[in-house]
């Protein structure tokens, strides 16, 4: 499975999304209708402003949305991938949501135009400052804020915790220095943001209310796929719950690390950074997650863009790499009489790949196969050799002729009893 991954404030600079712009037709579709939502030239702002207009949180917002936007659909004209799951941190759930088609792009783009406005006008911004916690374990960090009573609460509070090894501080400019200072003394280091208000703290309840009034004026609609809150760490249930999780957000921590930890348990073997920038694919990579793609690598994205251009477009390649998955598993002698290992690593992922078969078969002439299907296959054959005791070096010669098969560069992680457990629950 393949999750999208979107940035907030912070990854922004004058140009992003440019080379999309140029080169896409559904790219400059978004920045036209972003515009239009607006009465603002939004290919301007970004690609001829100035870094101080895009750093005031009314413009960091729209214009992060729009790029994101633009880059998730630029994508999917090029390939015809579609996400199993989205996320994105703090501004960056919008965007994902709005590329789930939850949130119209022109209602998304006055949305987040009204929260940064809020957001911007309900502090004085030189009072208040952002900083990232680096050379810590989290928990530890999370010790120190916690000593915090109510008084200092309301001032002052975590508003990120990005991975095992950072976390974000938010809140007035001289109590966060007071955590700074105490931290730097067991050895952390401390890195102000570049944002304009204490985001995700306290001092945003104005703005949340704010943000909760005017997004009652909007009908959403369902996700077309799992979307995480910042707030749970977990999947939206439904459009319904967009007002209430949107204004938690505004003064709640986001929740990235326990995020990321939740789609990789849940069996998300690639993660892609859909930018501007690359934090996501370094904070994902901290998480734990072993394959992430940027963007904005463009050798990096040049691959993944042939890699799963091929594997949507070529159905024929598909059907055949599951029958001689097929053929493999049932010839394959088996050497291992344990009746329950035989039946969750042999029995159930023959199944599997029955099922895919039968389903696309069903599908007939219009159905796409997507790299994350081919990885399947791959994982269910390398289960069932696993589980039947073939030598390695047999093992070896023929998945590398499946894998050869498929298309891909390389085999999908290796099987172990945790991705066996999750391949059994796809059945």
């Amino acid at each position: 499975m393949r999750g999208f991954m979107f940035p907030g404030q912070g990854s922004q600079y004058v140009g992003m999304g440019q080379k999309l712009y140029q080169a896409h037709a559904a790219a400059r579709a978004v920045f036209e209708e972003a515009s239009d939502a607006l009465q603002t030239d939004m290919a301007r702002l970004i690609f001829e402003g100035d870094d101080q207009l895009l750093a005031l949180t009314e413009w960091t917002q729209p214009a992060l949305l729009t790029v994101g936007v633009a880059a998730y659909r630029s994508m999917i004209e090029q390939t015809g991938v579609h996400p199993e799951w989205m996320l994105g941190h703090s501004l960056g759930e919008i965007t994902a949501l709005t590329c789930a088609s939850s949130i119209r792009l022109a209602d998304a783009a006055r949305i987040v135009r009204f929260r940064g406005r809020a957001m911007q006008d309900c502090v004085q911004q030189e009072a208040c400052i952002m900083m990232a916690v680096h050379g810590m374990e989290a928990d530890q960090v999370l010790a120190v804020c916690a000593e915090d009573g109510e008084e200092q609460h309301a001032v002052r509070a975590v508003a990120a915790i990005n991975s095992p090894a950072q976390v974000v501080l938010s809140g007035l400019k001289d109590r966060v220095l007071e955590w700074k200072e105490r931290l730097e003394a067991m050895g952390g280091s401390l890195t102000p943001l570049k944002v304009s208000a204490p985001f995700h703290s306290p001092l945003m309840a104005p703005a949340a209310d704010a943000l909760k009034e005017h997004l009652e004026q909007y009908t959403f609609a369902p996700m077309s796929c799992k979307v995480i809150s910042n707030v749970t760490a977990r999947p939206y249930e439904s459009a319904d719950q967009i007002v209430t999780l949107l204004t938690q957000q505004v003064t709640e921590p986001v929740r990235w690390q326990q995020s990321i930890q939740y789609l990789l348990n849940q069996g998300v073997g690639e993660l892609v950074d859909l930018g501007p920038g690359t934090v996501m694919k370094r904070l994902a990579e901290a998480n734990g997650a072993s394959r992430t793609v940027a963007i904005e690598r463009d050798e990096e994205w040049g691959r993944w863009l042939a890699e799963v251009s091929g594997s949507a477009t070529e159905p024929v390649r598909a059907v055949e790499l599951a029958v001689n998955c097929l053929r493999h598993a049932v010839s394959t002698p088996n050497l291992n009489w344990n009746e329950e290992e035989y039946d969750q690593g042999v029995v159930q992922p023959i199944r599997l790949i029955q099922a895919k078969l039968k389903a696309w078969e069903e599908e007939g002439a219009s159905f796409q196969p997507e790299r994350a299907e081919l990885e399947e296959l791959l994982r269910a054959i390398q289960l069932i050799l696993n589980t039947k005791r073939l030598a390695a070096d047999e093992q070896a010669r023929r998945l590398g002729e499946l894998l050869q098969l498929s298309g891909l560069r390389e085999l999908p992680d290796m099987v172990n009893a945790e991705h066996g457990r999750q391949l059994i629950q796809t059945i």
